[in-house]
């Protein structure tokens, strides 16, 4: 032990004295070879001047020196010293620019652990190292680190990570590089792109210029004419991390089609001759808001049945749900989110169920096999007291959003357990209650079908009373009646009023509401006193106008208050 720290002390200080005007350094080593690989020590001229080696010469631990036979090191170049060229050709795939130099007497080298120094013929020391195998692992080469700093110590060594255990001839993997750009990839609020750096190679860098490239025909080939984006970016020089913000509609403007794309960012030099560094990363193309939506949430389930979400894709196009992800209230989206990590198509103006457990075959066994079902238990779950949810495409982006809760069940129905809300119609807005209602279907649910109550919005308009009559003096489904209407507008304004008989208003159900062009609402047959009003016919009078053109539609039904 005590040898050992002598050596290194001795190094240290040999180092000190000559690193001002040394001209290559040891930078690769081989001590400990297998199947038939000589030893080796790899050397390399970090200068910018070739370097005429004239009698140098190379000793171990125990200063017994070998002459090294004359060789000119070129520029930014390698060499390697071994006791069999030919040997060494065989293992190893060399660079054909990496000088190979038989030097017949070179030292064996300890496999514990060592001392190499490299002098010039008048004996100044040109390098000097220090290894320990217990840094490394047999068959493995050490590489080191940094040029620039005394290879000493295990800070300064590390194991090649190469693929065939060494660099001989070529960088080491290990080493510092003068630009060794790490960059991750992220959106902000605004759909902005942003790309953070950090810079750990040894040069700062201040001024880079870059381009993106989108595989646009998707054929996984980045091709010249598919760089959609060149520009140029200052970065601080005295900062190691840093940000570039890259606007996101310029390259939407370029994606001919939604959905992912693979791309390329390149970090070029100054003069563009030389890449800094390839950063791969996905890019998500965002369909329009609604392009996906929901259509029925199944929440409040027996034990023997299974909670779902049934989506809807409005688009034309064919939807890869892979990424995708749904979540339990926007503010806790991190600890309460389902990702699809499944690759799952959801075909145009079709459906998509997402079932929180597989029990939902034991009820709906024709789902079984379905490509557009996905049924697995995630620990995700609906809150059977109501909850938010919304859907986001990769990017982060809410396609859609609901706020569910028991109250939109038909006020009708005594037991609302394993009976899902349906939409009226897909295109109905999911954040309005009246776009949801109770399931008529006898197993509770539509999952992957067109739901039960669905209505076809009729462009002319309607309004209709079921059932009608009803009665409010007896228990039971007819004790109230549902109002449903269709407006020949996508929105308006409406109001809902009940008269007698004798043209007397007697109640006003809705008064100045906005509602998208279907809908419905519950009447008991209560008077504006919320008395039951006696047996006979009432008129219900809907008045609605259009935001925006102000055009005014109304239409008037009768219903009848039985006994």
């Amino acid at each position: 032990m005590k040898i050992k720290k002598a050596f290194k002390f001795i190094i240290l200080c040999v180092f000190i004295s000559y690193n001002t005007n040394a001209t290559f350094i040891i930078n690769e080593v081989q001590p400990a070879p297998i199947n038939s690989e000589p030893e080796w020590v790899e050397l390399y001229n970090f200068q910018d001047s070739d370097f005429i080696c004239n009698g140098c010469q190379i000793n171990d631990a125990t200063n017994s020196k070998v002459t090294i036979p004359d060789f000119t090191l070129k520029s930014k170049k390698y060499a390697l010293l071994t006791k069999d060229t030919v040997a060494l050709k065989i293992r190893r795939k060399i660079p054909d620019d990496c000088l190979i130099i038989q030097v017949n007497k070179l030292p064996t080298f300890n496999n514990t652990s060592d001392q190499i120094v490299i002098s010039k013929s008048d004996l100044s020391i040109i390098d000097s190292v220090y290894y320990d195998m217990k840094w490394g692992k047999t068959g493995i080469s050490l590489e080191r680190i940094d040029w620039m700093v005394p290879a000493i110590s295990q800070d300064n060594w590390a194991a090649s990570c190469a693929s065939d255990s060494a660099t001989a001839g070529y960088e080491n993997c290990n080493a510092i590089k003068e630009f060794s750009i790490q960059i991750t990839f992220s959106r902000d609020l605004n759909n902005n792109i942003i790309f953070n750096f950090l810079n750990t190679g040894r040069k700062n860098l201040s001024f880079f210029n870059f381009e993106i490239s989108a595989d646009l025909n998707r054929n996984n080939h980045f091709e010249i004419d598919e760089i959609i984006l060149i520009g140029s970016q200052m970065a601080s020089s005295k900062e190691k991390s840093f940000q570039m913000v890259v606007q996101y509609d310029p390259i939407s403007a370029k994606l001919s089609n939604k959905g992912n794309y693979k791309c390329l960012l390149t970090i070029l030099t100054n003069n563009k001759n030389d890449t800094l560094a390839r950063y791969y990363f996905d890019l998500y193309n965002s369909y329009p808001f609604n392009s996906i939506t929901f259509n029925e949430i199944m929440f409040d389930v027996s034990k023997n049945n299974s909670e779902y979400l049934e989506l809807y894709n409005s688009t034309l196009d064919t939807i890869n749900f892979k990424n995708w992800f749904i979540a339990n209230k926007q503010n806790r989206i991190k600890s309460d989110t389902f990702r699809i990590n499944d690759s799952v198509i959801i075909e145009p103006k079709s459906y998509f169920l997402f079932a929180l457990d597989t029990t939902i075959f034991n009820k709906f066994p024709e789902l079984i096999g379905a490509k557009n079902v996905l049924a697995k238990h995630t620990g995700f779950n609906l809150l059977a007291a109501g909850d938010k949810l919304i859907i986001a495409d990769p990017s982060g982006i809410i396609m859609d959003s609901v706020n569910y809760d028991p109250s939109m069940h038909l006020p009708s129905l005594s037991n609302t357990k394993d009976v899902s809300l349906e939409k009226i119609n897909v295109h109905l807005k999911s954040f309005e209650r009246k776009s949801w209602t109770s399931s008529r279907n006898e197993k509770g649910g539509t999952p992957s079908k067109e739901n039960s109550i669905y209505q076809i919005i009729n462009p002319d308009g309607f309004l209709v009373a079921k059932p009608n009559p009803f009665s409010p003096f007896s228990p039971g489904n007819h004790s109230q009646t549902e109002i449903q209407y269709e407006l020949p507008f996508k929105d308006a304004l409406i109001n809902i009023k009940i008269f007698d008989t004798a043209g007397f208003l007697v109640y006003e159900l809705v008064n100045n509401e906005i509602s998208s062009s279907v809908g419905s609402i519950q009447w008991g047959g209560k008077s504006k006193n919320e008395q039951l009003l006696p047996p006979g016919q009432y008129v219900v009078l809907l008045q609605a106008s259009d935001i925006e053109t102000n055009k005014i539609w109304e239409s008037k039904i009768v219903v009848v208050i039985g006994k």
